[in-house]
């Protein structure tokens, strides 16, 4: 461009040297930026690497220094950074036996990283309470009060595979995380560039922005998500720089995780509440609250909420009210890991949508998850429970649904449709084979692995390609038996029937007691007239979950079929207690003491 504009330009006076000794300057000056231009169209843009975060120190002081002090900064350390006693009988032997390689968490407990199979990390069972003496801390206690076994083989037992660091926690205690899994060998390959959350887990990697201040990736509230949600990584190497519905399936703020309410049960973080709040739906964002490098509140939580309601609903608050506490009633409070207390984000506020979601019935809850109007979060977890009683005079909704601008909606409703005929299926979900969001296209290739190329005519190269996404969701958590069996459904829609008994039994031997696997082994068993194998696959599985209802009443149907009405109707009774709320089980019940004359 530069040359084109020196040609085109008017020639210096022939008797001015000095004018043209300048122009000879400009024009190598030219060739030179041209050749220099040439050269940089035509070598490879070098990917950014991580530098670290003591690299952005210098230019970024004060983020950097809000940053070094938060819980991001040391939500992993080195064996250096040990805050609890190691002398301490109550975990000596256990650290002697597993030397520590690393810590995770900072307050206001800290774990102990070991090296375990397979190049996996396990976190000990014991952690280190950092509170003061005064507040109950400085001692070695059990997080999961009580609920990890003793048995090695127990997929609770702190050194299974079903526990490791490297599935459940690496992906957010570090920074630049790659991993890659041997599936002949049942081992992980593991690296990263930093321990923590450091600068560039939220900003992406740093290099060329330290070399030529070239812009880092946004940063925004979905930034946040995916370490702050229960959701499910799409492949084995994630980053916050994706988008959320490109990297993750989150989860529906449904039991056992949440409360029939939505509200916080089970370590399920904040996000999942956050989307089902009115706060969520007016754009309001994590930094609204909280500093963005070192996550503090940015002032305290009462004057928080003073900036945006100034002034209580009339009639709707006494002035005693948990005296004056916003926080108590809106953001209750629950325990996690014995001692770590977080409030929940749905900015709790009674209204008739939560009443819906709680007592409604399958059409009320469809109508809440149709109504855009909604808070996205409540909306999903509405549709999420709806999925047992859906039929065909819902499929308009339905449809409706797969249209929605939130990809974890499409995807919910997607999932709707897996005992749906295959043209219905193919009808709905094969133009979502090309859906924007990676998520949804997944959860479109699991619905139509038994449809061919002629079925689905123009979708087919999607469908290929949306496969392939599928092949590396499963890569990702191949090591983990609720995986195993994801595939082994998906084989089976497929009719792929020894495939799918292969992946049921590896399943069941990472986790013997995973109802799933049970209970969907059983069934090809039952589909291939192996009733007599089903029945003492069943048996030790309600041995193995003696409170689960559903394969209680499995068990009492492989009776059925074996002849056995006796014990059937045992198992059958035995079943409609521990599921009251199950109506399939409810309704067998009736039957059997009908046929009883009760």
């Amino acid at each position: 461009m530069l040359l084109l504009l020196l040609a085109c330009a008017s020639p210096p006076a022939p008797d001015d040297p000095g004018a043209e000794e300048e122009a000879a300057a400009e024009e190598a000056a030219a060739e030179e930026a041209a050749a220099e231009e040439a050269a940089a169209v035509a070598a490879p843009v070098e990917e950014a690497t991580f530098v670290g975060s003591a690299a952005c120190r210098d230019c970024h002081a004060e983020q950097h220094a809000a940053w070094a002090g938060s819980d991001h900064a040391h939500a992993q350390g080195g064996p250096g950074d040990v805050r609890g006693d190691l002398s301490d009988p109550a975990v000596a032997a256990l650290v002697a036996a597993h030397p520590v390689v690393g810590t995770l968490g900072h307050d206001p407990l800290q774990q102990l990283l070991v090296e375990g199979e397979g190049g996996r990390l396990q976190v000990l069972p014991l952690a280190w309470d950092t509170r003061p003496v005064a507040a109950g801390g400085q001692r070695w206690f059990d997080p999961s009060e009580g609920a990890s076994s003793d048995d090695p083989a127990d997929a609770s037992h702190w050194a299974h595979p079903e526990q490791s660091w490297t599935h459940q926690c690496a992906a957010c205690h570090v920074t630049g995380l790659a991993r890659a899994y041997d599936v002949d060998a049942d081992r992980w390959d593991l690296s990263w560039a930093e321990d923590g959350v450091g600068c560039e887990a939220c900003h992406g990697p740093g290099s060329a922005h330290v070399a030529t201040q070239a812009a880092l990736a946004p940063v925004t509230a979905r930034t946040c998500a995916p370490c702050h949600a229960l959701a499910t990584p799409l492949s084995a190497n994630v980053s916050p720089q994706q988008d959320l519905d490109d990297g993750w399936r989150l989860a529906a703020a449904v039991p056992p995780a949440f409360a029939p309410d939505g509200s916080q049960q089970q370590e399920a973080f904040t996000w999942n509440s956050f989307q089902q709040s009115a706060k969520a739906r007016a754009g309001v964002t994590c930094t609204h609250c909280h500093d963005g490098h070192g996550a503090a509140l940015r002032k305290p939580a009462e004057a928080l909420c003073r900036d945006c309601h100034p002034s209580p609903s009339p009639g709707s608050h006494a002035a005693s009210d948990a005296g004056g506490d916003c926080v108590s009633c809106h953001m209750p409070a629950t325990t996690f890991m014995a001692i770590d207390a977080r409030p929940d984000h749905r900015f709790l506020v009674p209204s008739p949508a939560v009443d819906t979601l709680v007592h409604g019935d399958i059409d009320a809850r469809l109508a809440l998850a149709v109504d855009s109007a909604q808070p996205p979060g409540l909306r999903q977890a509405a549709l999420a429970k709806c999925a047992p009683d859906m039929g065909p005079a819902r499929l308009p909704a339905v449809a409706a649904l797969l249209r929605d601008e939130a990809a974890p909606l499409r995807a919910e409703a997607l999932a709707l449709l897996d005992g749906a005929p295959k043209e219905v299926r193919i009808t709905h979900a094969a133009p979502l084979l090309a859906d924007p969001a990676r998520v949804v296209r997944i959860q479109a290739a699991m619905l139509l692995v038994d449809a061919d190329d002629a079925e689905l005519g123009a979708s087919a190269v999607a469908r290929a390609l949306a496969e392939d996404e599928l092949k590396a969701f499963f890569r990702a958590g191949w090591d983990q038996a609720g995986t195993r069996v994801q595939r082994a459904e998906v084989r089976m829609r497929a009719h792929d029937l020894p495939g799918a008994e292969a992946d049921y039994l590896a399943a069941l031997a990472r986790d013997p007691a995973l109802p799933t696997a049970a209970g969907g082994l059983a069934d090809l068993y039952r589909q291939q007239g192996r009733d007599t194998e089903a029945e003492a696959l069943l048996v030790d599985a309600v041995a193995r979950n003696p409170a689960h209802g559903r394969l209680r009443y499995a068990l009492a149907l492989c009776r059925v079929r074996l002849g056995r009405s006796d014990q059937a109707a045992a198992d059958v009774r035995a079943a409609a207690a521990l599921a009251p709320d199950d109506p399939e089980i409810q309704q067998a019940l009736q039957i059997v003491e009908r046929r009883e004359g009760r």
